[in-house]
Order: C-alpha cells, then structure tokens, then sequence
C-alpha cells in the first residue's frame, strides 16, 4: 500500500517535472518553433498536472510554466523581464486557461474517485450478500437436517409401528401404513438430499469433481432431470475458497436452469485449454436473454410473479460474477448451439 506522504510528494513533484520537461523542449526547439506561440507546449504540463494531480498542482503547473515562459523564452532570453503588452496579455490568457483546465480536470478526477469508490461499495456489499447467503443456506440446511428431517424420521418410525400392530388385526390396514412409512421416508431422502446441497461446503469434501458429481446425482434426485458431469483428465484442482466459488456458481446456473428455463438434460462441463480452465453448466431449456435482467425492478405490492423471477434471476447472475471474479475468472451466458443456455466461467488453472 502507497504512503500518504509518498503520494502527496509525488502529486507535488509533478507539476515540477512535467513543466521543465516542456520547458526543455521548448528551449531546445526555440528557433525552429519561433513562430509558434511559446505558451503552447505547457498546456500538456497543466494538463498532466491537473489530472493526475489534482487542482492544486494543476495551479501550481501553471505559475510554474508561465515563469518559464517569461524567463526561456521572452527576450532577452534566460532572465526575468517584464513582458511587453502583447506578451502579457499572452500570459494572462494562458493562466486563465491553465486555471479553467486544472478546474475541470479535477471535477473529471473527482467524479472518476466518486465512481471507484462507488464500484468497491458495490462489491463490497455483493461479497457481503454472498456470504451472509452462504451462511443461510447452511442454517437451513442445518434447520432441514435436524428438524424437519428428524421428525420426519420419527413419523416413519411410529408408521412402520402401526405397521406391525396392525398386521395381525387388519392387514389391508397394515398395507396402507406401509405405504405411508414408505412415502415418508422418500421424503426424508429428499429432505436430507436437500440439506446435503444446501449446508455441504466443497472444502470438506475430497476434492471439487467429487463435489459436482455428487452435485450431478443430487439434481436428479431433487428435479427429475437428468444432469451429468463430464471432466478433463489431469486438471489442476483449484484452492479451497476457490473450489468453494466454482461448486456454488455451479449450484446457481443449474438452479436456473430447472426453475427459469425448464430444462430437462443438464451436463456439467469441466474442460480445460492453454493455461486456463473452463467449468460450463449446459441445458436443454428455453433459454433467457442476461442483459434483460440486470435492470432492477422497483417493489410493487402488485409485483407479477414474472417480475419477481427477473428480478430472482438477475440477484443470482450478480452473484454468479461476483464468484466468478473472486476466482479470476470471466462469467459468459449465452445461448447453447443446439438450443438452451451455456454458462460458463473460465478461471486460471
């Protein structure tokens, strides 16, 4: 990180060097510019001045140069004179325009600091929304494991009892109880299925193609789609975090893909080319336009529900880049060669 003090310095010197750099040209080129008004060549020093340095050594360019002016090329030349009329009035004008460019450069500079910062803010506050929505999706994978999923395993246990109590008094009773424990314990599979999905992070697991696969096999089981996963052979496995990012931006882009696209066939692609890698999430689906859902949406209480599925669909292609970025990475969307969308995100290896 650059020093305050160094900064500031640097910002003071260069007024300095810009201006005995044009003058030093100038001087140099004094007879062949002779008929070229000697003011003109420090407009660049004012100007570099002013834009990289702000308004003060914009101004501080601007005395500077008009001194070297008076003094290399006034004659008598290399001493300090009083300027005839003309040359004044030449001086004059040059320090109001000096003034007026180191004025606007750093509105420019200004409005250009406002927007950097603008642009940390914002993705300060989507690294912010990403993780606090990691977080809640682990709490309630957490909630679904351990509550719903528990009393869901209670209701079987005592269905599969009344199962047993009935199968010498009423047997085609004791049938239906069956059918009942059996439809529960589907359900706690799904439940435990989704719980897995939710809270599982990839850091814990072995590595990140056994996190798709298994990724692969839970949207079968939850959608009824079917969703493959396909990979390179000796591919570098990315960090933690990294892998982290990759298996969730993975999760959103097949999320998408059932609810908003109504895919039936999902491949999870994870490819590799010269020096860079490329993970893919390619479906059958109708497809959708990304640019239309980066506009946000006002809240209405009369909101359709196609509105709020631009807007759910345009929270997660925000987050999808914001992973994408926080593996230095490039998130491209577009439309499959056969139909349906390609999301992919190609990362260094």
């Amino acid at each position: 990180m650059r020093h305050p003090l160094a900064v500031k310095f640097a910002r003071w010197l260069l007024p300095v060097v810009a201006v005995a750099v044009a003058a030093c040209a100038r001087v140099m080129l004094r007879d062949a510019m002779s008929e070229i008004p000697p003011v003109l060549l420090f407009f660049g020093a004012v100007m570099a001045s002013a834009v990289f340095g702000g308004l003060g050594p914009g101004i501080a360019a601007t005395i500077l140069a008009a001194l070297a002016i008076d003094f290399f090329l006034f004659p008598p030349y290399d001493a300090f004179v009083f300027p005839s009329s003309r040359q004044t009035i030449e001086l004059v004008i040059f320090c109001a325009e000096g003034v007026f460019i180191s004025l606007l450069s750093n509105v420019l500079r200004a409005a250009v600091h406002r927007a950097q910062r603008s642009e940390r803010e914002a993705r300060e506050l989507e690294r912010r929304i990403v993780e606090v929505g990691d977080a809640e999706r682990r709490r309630i994978g957490h909630d679904l494991h351990d509550g719903l999923g528990q009393q869901l395993l209670g209701a079987a246990f005592m269905a599969k009892t009344l199962q047993k109590k009935l199968d010498s008094d009423a047997p085609p009773h004791a049938a239906y109880a069956g059918e009942i424990a059996a439809t529960i314990e589907g359900a706690l599979y799904v439940t435990r299925d989704l719980a897995r999905a939710l809270s599982t992070q990839t850091i814990g697991r072995p590595d990140l193609p056994t996190a798709l696969a298994d990724l692969a096999a839970t949207t079968e089981k939850m959608f009824g789609v079917t969703c493959a996963f396909h990979r390179d052979a000796n591919l570098t496995l990315p960090a933690g975090e990294s892998s982290e990012h990759l298996y969730r931006l993975a999760q959103e882009a097949i999320n998408n893909a059932v609810k908003h696209g109504h895919a039936s066939h999902i491949d999870i692609l994870w490819q590799t080319r010269i020096g860079r890698q490329v993970l893919r999430i390619r479906d059958n689906g109708c497809g959708f336009d990304p640019g239309a859902n980066r506009a946000p949406l006002p809240p209405s209480d009369a909101q359709t529900n196609g509105q709020r599925d631009k807007r759910e669909r345009g929270i997660g292609l925000r987050v999808m880049r914001h992973r994408a970025e926080m593996v230095g990475g490039q998130l491209e969307i577009g439309p499959g060669a056969t139909g349906g969308t390609i999301v992919a995100c190609e990362f260094s290896a």
